[in-house]
């Protein structure tokens, strides 16, 4: 709350000294119009940002209910019902919703430019952008989707070292955090692909792709969870479900739309050929090298792997530094 209240100050005192600074961006001519109308137009467009953003705390809260509800019913005591709820959405969800902060900080930055690019039907722009968008979001998350399914015990180790009561807590924790990795490029592809639609003025699609996708999991979630041998982990497959489901709809309405090409090497092939590469080096540094997992151990060999894996993008030309300026620079000063 502290933090909120302090950014929010900060953002008020730069808006008034940005104000005063460029005049020539707050003078409007003066016309006349109706505000009522102008009122509800707005409301009218924000509506499906609005439910955008809604409806996935919405999934949360259905999980609250449906998971200790049905673990209750297959024999669980609630007590350790509510420590597997407060597994999967304390730690595994915090783990998956680090790296797609990024892509989801990213997916916010893109919509101006996109838009801007469809007020000018420059709809080569709009492929472009969407492109590099898709690419940066798979450079991004494949090694996080790597690195969290063979090092989960490491990485739960490192970040929540007294937070297990026994071996078994950790052991089943970190089983979870493997299943769940795939979910860290599904829900950034859930994200940069609404920012998408939204930025070519299709914002109710994204609406309707993850009201189907939490039909799909709600469903999902009764069958697997209510099976005793898939129990808790029924939840983070269900979560699969819905973001692939939902990312799915939102790709197909954006091929609709938009021609988004892009080369299949450097999309696809490189970013794992560099992520193998990295795991590999992760690999021979904590079990062969350093062969015990301190927390000095893991945090030197990640760092090292990390180092390793964006070396590699370049060396195997899969990022190019006209890529990034296309992305950052010229973009900017179009705009």
């Amino acid at each position: 709350t502290i933090s909120e209240i302090i950014s929010c100050l900060f953002f008020i005192v730069y808006f008034f000294v940005f104000k005063i600074k460029n005049k020539q961006y707050f003078s409007f001519e003066k016309v006349k119009y109706n505000k009522l109308k102008e009122i509800c137009i707005l409301f009218k467009e924000g509506i499906p940002f609005i439910l955008s953003s809604i409806i996935l705390p919405l999934s949360l809260v259905i999980d609250s209910f449906l998971i200790i509800n049905i673990l209750k019913y297959l024999g669980f005591e609630k007590g350790f019902a509510t420590s597997l709820l407060g597994m999967n959405s304390g730690i595994i969800n915090t783990l998956v919703s680090l790296p797609t902060a990024i892509c989801s900080g990213f997916s916010v930055v893109i919509i101006p430019y996109i838009a801007f690019a469809l007020n000018r039907n420059d709809y080569k722009g709009i492929s472009e952008k969407m492109a590099l968008s898709i690419k940066f979001t798979i450079f991004l998350c494949l090694p996080c989707v790597l690195f969290f399914g063979v090092f989960s015990k490491e990485i739960l180790t490192l970040l929540y070292s007294h937070s297990f009561a026994g071996e078994y807590a950790l052991n089943l924790t970190s089983t979870i955090l493997t299943i769940s990795s795939i979910n860290v490029l599904y829900l950034s592809f859930l994200q940069i692909t609404t920012s998408f639609l939204q930025a070519i003025n299709k914002s109710y699609i994204p609406v309707l792709s993850l009201s189907i996708a939490l039909i799909f999991k709600v469903i999902a979630e009764v069958i697997l969870i209510s099976n005793p041998f898939v129990n808790i982990a029924g939840a983070v497959i269900s979560n699969s479900i819905c973001y692939a489901t939902s990312s799915l709809i939102n790709l197909y309405f954006i091929r609709k739309e938009v021609k988004v090409k892009f080369s299949f090497y450097k999309t696809i092939i490189c970013p794992i050929l560099c992520t193998l590469i990295a795991c590999f080096c992760s690999v021979v540094l904590l079990k062969v090298i350093f062969v015990s997992t301190s927390f000095l151990n893991i945090i030197i060999s990640f760092v090292l792997s990390a180092i390793v894996y964006f070396v590699f993008l370049f060396l195997l030309k899969g990022l190019s530094n006209d890529e990034i300026k296309i992305m950052f620079v010229k973009s900017k000063k179009n705009v």
